[in-house]
């Protein structure tokens, strides 16, 4: 299926005389492969992303400037991959997990 989509997609993007495939021509791809049903849901997606992207680039998620370890990068991957499945799974968003106290790290 991404295989298709992305195929299709820089169909698009060719046809436009583009050289980067942008989200439109995701969208464009979708429309024109008989996936319509998925644009709005797939814009959305894109939607949200752009806002957690801003987030994260004005410093909102790790704006005291601390490098994160390894085991908390992991861990929040593991909380994004979680909310992206909920998302995906129903709409629901799983609730943020609370960061580990620093004081009980040994």
């Amino acid at each position: 299926f991404i295989n298709l989509i992305s195929s299709e997609s820089n169909e698009v993007c060719n046809r436009e005389d583009k050289r980067t495939i942008a989200p439109e021509h995701v969208l464009k791809a979708l429309e024109v492969l008989g996936f319509g049903k998925y644009i709005e849901e797939v814009y959305a997606a894109y939607e949200q992303h752009k806002i957690e992207t801003l987030d994260s680039l004005k410093g909102g998620k790790w704006s005291n400037g601390a490098e994160m370890t390894e085991e908390e990068a992991v861990a929040e991957q593991q909380r994004m991959f979680a909310e992206a499945r909920a998302r995906m799974n129903g709409g629901a968003v799983a609730p943020k997990q609370p960061d580990p106290d620093p004081s009980l790290e040994s």
